[in-house]
């Protein structure tokens, strides 16, 4: 059967692993054999994560009168076993912290079209911030358009969606954002999964960078940023996005009666209007 990673919330099962490995001080796997009698419940009212990397209480019981033999096995940040030992535990009856032992799938950080979850069908979305990084429009080597990015700004943290790329898949979302970096998010995401994935972000490297050009935003492009943070942030979030975005300077060309972005979605009256509302506010120039 698949192993199992444990984190020990028991003492006294602790102290007796240490005293038979001394190096198991962090989360370790337990391999039930076939002969293990023992079953697993959980209790009421205890929060569960995602499946995938996710944690969530368990009382393993060993019935009485069985010893059974567990191996146990270390595991490293990068779920790597580096230890393994055995011992026979006769009448376990432990609360432990369960997770899957497995390489935990990715996470990356979307800033701006990747915040509406119709232009995408990655799984478990979920609202989150990036710390010490700015959005900014962007005049790229790629002509006819300039597109949203992010650059270092200590001061400055951003909403976005997170979301799963299962299998560490990265190639069509590599694909999708053409011209832009894959860069390691670090601790810089402000998330709720624990324990906490890799997590990475995109941006445009300065040296595909053009200051001048008649390069314009596409206001297709705008209308689906603005509708996914709507969404996922509500009027508030959308104003933080205009203000934590720079670049409004650039023109912006109304393509809207026949969007020439590929992703682009059917917006409200509502909608709509609120896009306008705030292109008006940060002086933008529509053309």
């Amino acid at each position: 059967m698949p192993p199992l990673s444990f984190r020990l919330r028991s003492l006294s099962l602790r102290r007796t692993l240490l005293r038979h490995s001394p190096e198991l001080l962090g989360p370790v796997a337990v391999l039930a054999p076939e002969s293990f009698r023992g079953g697993c419940s959980f209790g009421t009212g205890l929060r569960r994560f995602s499946r995938d990397g996710g944690q969530l209480l368990c009382r393993i019981t060993a019935h009485r009168q069985v010893k059974s033999t567990l191996s146990l096995q270390t595991i490293a940040p990068d779920g790597q076993v580096t230890q393994r030992s055995w011992i026979r535990i006769p009448n376990v009856d432990i609360w432990l912290s369960l997770r899957q032992n497995a390489p935990m799938t990715p996470y990356f950080f979307g800033y701006g079209s990747l915040v509406n979850r119709n232009t995408h069908a990655y799984p478990d979305g979920r609202p989150a911030q990036l710390q010490g990084w700015r959005r900014h429009w962007v005049r790229t080597e790629r002509l006819g358009q300039v597109f949203l990015s992010v650059r270092p700004h200590a001061t400055t943290t951003i909403d976005g969606l997170i979301a799963a790329v299962p299998g560490a898949d990265w190639q069509a979302l590599d694909a999708r954002e053409t011209g832009y970096n894959r860069i390691g998010s670090g601790t810089a995401v402000v998330h709720d999964i624990i324990p906490a994935p890799e997590m990475a972000h995109y941006s445009i490297p300065p040296e595909s960078h053009r200051k001048q050009g008649d390069d314009t935003i596409l206001l297709s492009y705008v209308d689906v940023v603005v509708q996914g943070f709507l969404r996922e942030y509500g009027l508030d979030g959308v104003g933080r996005f205009f203000d934590t975005t720079e670049g409004w300077e650039t023109p912006i060309l109304n393509d809207r009666a026949s969007p020439r972005y590929p992703r682009h979605q059917i917006l409200t009256p509502q909608e709509t209007a609120l896009v306008d509302q705030h292109l008006d506010r940060v002086k933008a120039h529509i053309v």
